[in-house]
């Protein structure tokens, strides 16, 4: 993927981006190309007229300033979102439009037979002790033999012994399951995690671990004695500095900026960013 960040004049933009997006289109014709910034009063689809325009939403009061190209048809939805620190601009979330396969189309259920252990010898003793001249004597009238119910009757005979020592199982198969993995290879992956799970380690047991290990114990039950327990979330992408106050601040800033008040809106980014400056400056202290 190939990222172009708009950096010329207004005037300018379209012919000096154009050159370097087709220069990398020539050297790269299968990559995904994405050109996105602030373009005022241009647009791109004059000199880029097979790239896509996604940002719909106005990005600075009733202008649409900053525009994402791409040569993608219809790859992403812009959504708007407030205001960035003292920013006179929104900012935005690019959304992917693709839905993965997987949660496109349901999973399928089959319904397959099992063979359990036993099953071969009990069958075969099932066949050996089977008089297989009864269904020739029942096929023949006139010493004719009919070939179409003989073959009948003992295929259906052979079906019912092998539905009689087998069992039934349902398999769940993903749209996204390949198609050459097998019952060995399953079993082979779960294998894998067991023992990527389990700890092999050998452990060696000494005295000073069996006296530290009962002291933090004990320390740990008169602190669970006095203490609640609550559940809180933390996300991959949390920032280490973000705070109780920082959070409570970002929520009354979508608030403000969903309720149209442009005047509060300003007070509430100016509260947030004095309330980051702090938290990061604690965050540092801590350190």
């Amino acid at each position: 993927m190939s990222h172009h960040k708009s950096e010329f004049p207004c005037s300018r933009q379209g012919a000096g981006i154009s050159p370097r997006i087709g220069k990398q289109q020539t050297s790269h014709p299968e990559a995904a190309f994405i050109v996105a910034g602030d373009f005022n009063h241009s647009n791109l689809k004059t000199v880029l007229p097979k790239f896509h325009q996604y940002v719909s939403c106005t990005t600075r009061g009733d202008k649409y300033l900053d525009h994402v190209y791409s040569n993608m048809t219809n790859a992403y939805k812009a959504i708007p979102l407030p205001h960035l620190g003292q920013s006179d601009h929104l900012s935005w979330f690019s959304l992917p439009k693709y839905t993965p396969l997987i949660k496109r189309v349901k999973p399928t259920v089959r319904t397959v037979k099992v063979w359990p252990e036993g099953a071969d010898s009990a069958l075969q003793y099932h066949f050996e002790s089977t008089d297989w001249s009864v269904f020739a004597t029942q096929a023949t009238l006139d010493s004719h033999t009919d070939i179409d119910s003989y073959a009948s009757s003992v295929l259906d005979f052979i079906n019912s012994n092998i539905n009689s020592v087998t069992t039934l199982k349902q398999i769940t198969r993903f749209p996204n399951q390949k198609p050459w993995r097998n019952r060995e290879v399953c079993l082979l992956l779960k294998a894998r995690d067991t023992a990527f799970r389990s700890d092999d380690t050998p452990t060696v047991a000494y005295n000073i671990d069996s006296y530290a290990s009962s002291i933090l114990d004990y320390i740990n039950t008169c602190v669970d004695n006095i203490i609640t327990h609550k559940l809180i979330r933390t996300f991959p992408n949390q920032k280490p500095w973000m705070n109780r106050e920082v959070r409570l601040l970002l929520r009354e800033s979508d608030v403000v900026y969903r309720s149209g008040d442009a005047t509060a809106s300003s007070s509430s980014r100016a509260k947030l960013k004095r309330c980051i400056r702090e938290a990061k400056h604690n965050y540092k202290l801590q350190i």
